[in-house]
């Protein structure tokens, strides 16, 4: 029955007993090629959601690592400092004695 007609046509020769010559059979080929492009549609699509997904990851990582940078180097910058006033103290009672 593979390309001499449609199964569209069949059901509606069956229920309302009219026939649809402007509806031309679908051939297995058909099928395949249809098959082929709504798997190359949905690939495409999850493709573009995953680079999305990429891109929104790769910015809320580099937000984190900047945010943790800026930490770090606050807590380095408070710790020197504090060593710093430390060594200070240190020098100023030795140089008292």
């Amino acid at each position: 029955m593979s390309g001499q007609c449609c199964k569209h046509q069949v059901g509606v020769n069956k229920w309302f007993g009219q026939a649809l010559p402007n509806i031309p059979p679908v051939t297995d080929a058909d099928g395949i090629l249809r098959l082929a492009l709504l798997l190359v549609s949905a690939f495409l699509h999850v493709n573009s959601t995953l680079a999305e997904w990429r891109f929104e990851l790769r910015w809320r990582l580099t937000a984190a690592y900047l945010h943790l940078n800026y930490e770090l180097n606050k807590y380095e910058v408070t710790t020197t400092r504090k060593r710093d006033e430390k060594e200070k103290g240190k020098d100023q009672s030795d140089n008292n004695e």
